[in-house]
C-alpha cells in the first residue's frame, strides 16, 4: 500500500513538471521576445492588385496615405508577406565585400524573401538591432539595399559585420545589392522549427500583384475592417479584399496543438494528483485507526498531542520524500521527450523543477495532516477502550 501511494506521487510529479513546463513554453510563444513581431492589434489585410506594376505602387501609396488617417491608427505597412503567412524557397546566393568572387561558392540556401515598404517593420513590430530602415523617400537607389535578418548575417558573414556587404543570385548580370540593416528573426514556420535566412527587399523591388498590408491600432483591430473596405473601394472598386484577419487570431490558430497538448497533460496531472492525495489520506486514516490504543497510550502517559501529530507526519514524509526523488528522476527521463513542443524555456526549466515538488508536498502533507490531526486529539479513556 505505501509503495502504491510513492508511485502515485511520482507520475503526478512526473505529469505536472510536463504540464508546468508546456504552460510556461506556451506562455513564452506569446511573447515579442520569442516571436520576433508584434501580434496585438495589428491586422492584415491581403491585396489582389493585377495589372501595371507603376500604377499598383502609386495605388498603394495613396491607400496608406489614407489608412493613416483613420482614428487610432499608429501604424500602416505593406509587406509581400506578413510574418503569418511564410512562403520559402530555394535560391542561390553569392556574396562578397567588395563585389568580386563569391565567398560561398556552390551553396544553396532555404531563403525567406519578402518586399517590404518602411512603414512594414514599426507596424508588426520587428526590431532593426542594426543599420537602418528602407527610405521614407523615392530614391532610385533604394533598390540597390536589402535588410537581412540575424540568420542570414551569421550564415554569410560569421563574426563579421554585415552592413555595407554585398549580395546578388548567383549568375545574374544584376548589379550587386548592398546590406543597411539587420532585423531581429522572426519565426514564420512554427517556433520548434529552425530558423531559416531571411531578406527583404524595398518596396521598389516589387514584381508581383498581390499585397498585404498590415495596420497597427490602438484598440481592437477589427473595428476598422468597415473603415478599410471603404477606402479600398474608393480607391479601385474592382480591386479584390480577402483575408482580413489580426495577428493575433492566426497565431492563436497555429498554437491550437500546443494548447491541446497543455490541456491533456493538465488534465491528467489534475486527475493523478488527486488520486494521489486520496491514495495518501486513505492509507494515513487505515494507518492511524490501526494504532488507535498506541496513541491513547501515548497521550496517556503525558506525550504531547504535537509530538503525536509529528510522529505521523514524519513518517508520511518519508513516503512523500521518496515519491517526489522518483517523481523528479523519471521527469528527467521523460522531459526530453517533449523537447519539440518547448520553445523559450529550458527543458531543466528551475522555476518548473522547483515550485511543481513544493506545491506536492504542500498538498501531500496537507492530506497526511487531516487523519494525523484526528489521532492527535483523540481522546485517552476512549483509546483504551477501543479495539
Amino acid at each position: 500500500m505505501p509503495m502504491l501511494v510513492v508511485s502515485q506521487l511520482s507520475i503526478a510529479l512526473i505529469l505536472l513538471v510536463g504540464a508546468g513546463l508546456l504552460l510556461r513554453s506556451l506562455v513564452k510563444a506569446h511573447s515579442v521576445d520569442i516571436l520576433g513581431f508584434q501580434k496585438k492589434n495589428v491586422l492584415k489585410v491581403k491585396l489582389g492588385l493585377d495589372g501595371d506594376t507603376d500604377h499598383n505602387k502609386i495605388l498603394l501609396r495613396d491607400m496608406t496615405n489614407q489608412l493613416r488617417t483613420l482614428p487610432g491608427v499608429q501604424n500602416v505597412g505593406l509587406g509581400l508577406r506578413a510574418p503569418t503567412n511564410p512562403t520559402r524557397y530555394w535560391r542561390e546566393y553569392e556574396v562578397s565585400s567588395t563585389g568580386g568572387a563569391s565567398s560561398r561558392d556552390g551553396h544553396r540556401e532555404t531563403i525567406r524573401a519578402n518586399v517590404v515598404d518602411p512603414g512594414f517593420f514599426p507596424t508588426v513590430g520587428i526590431s532593426i538591432l542594426r543599420g537602418r530602415n528602407f527610405s521614407e523617400r523615392v530614391d532610385p537607389l533604394d533598390s540597390r539595399k536589402v535588410i537581412v535578418n540575424e540568420t542570414f548575417a551569421r550564415r554569410f558573414w560569421p563574426n563579421q559585420d554585415p552592413l555595407g556587404k554585398r549580395l546578388r543570385y548567383r549568375g545574374s548580370k544584376n548589379p550587386w545589392i548592398t546590406v543597411v540593416g539587420v532585423t531581429r528573426n522572426v519565426m514564420h514556420y512554427g517556433l520548434e522549427r529552425p530558423m531559416i535566412p531571411g531578406l527583404y527587399f524595398p518596396f521598389a523591388q516589387n514584381k508581383r500583384g498581390q499585397m498585404i498590408a498590415t495596420v497597427h491600432c490602438r484598440g481592437n483591430a477589427l473595428d476598422l475592417v468597415a473603415s478599410i473596405r471603404q477606402i479600398v473601394r474608393r480607391a479601385d472598386p474592382d480591386l479584390p479584399v480577402f483575408g482580413i484577419e489580426t495577428m493575433e487570431s492566426k497565431l492563436r490558430t497555429s498554437l491550437w496543438v500546443r494548447r491541446l497538448y497543455s490541456s491533456l497533460i493538465a488534465i491528467f496531472a489534475g486527475t493523478a494528483l488527486v488520486m494521489a492525495m486520496g491514495g495518501i489520506y486513505g492509507v494515513f486514516s487505515y494507518v492511524t485507526n490501526g494504532r488507535v490504543q498506541e496513541m491513547g497510550v501515548r497521550i496517556a502517559i503525558g506525550a504531547n498531542p504535537l509530538s503525536v501529530l509529528w510522529l505521523i507526519l514524519r513518517q508520511g514524509l518519508r513516503l512523500i520524500l521518496l515519491g517526489i526523488i522518483l517523481g523528479l528522476l523519471g521527469a528527467v527521463l521523460c522531459v526530453p521527450l517533449m523537447r519539440s513542443l518547448l520553445v523559450g524555456i529550458h527543458l531543466a526549466d528551475l522555476l518548473t523543477m522547483a515550485v511543481v515538488p513544493v506545491v506536492l508536498i504542500a498538498v501531500a502533507l496537507l492530506a497526511c495532516y487531516v487523519p494525523a490531526r484526528r489521532a492527535a486529539r483523540i481522546d485517552p479513556m476512549e483509546a483504551l477502550r477501543y479495539e
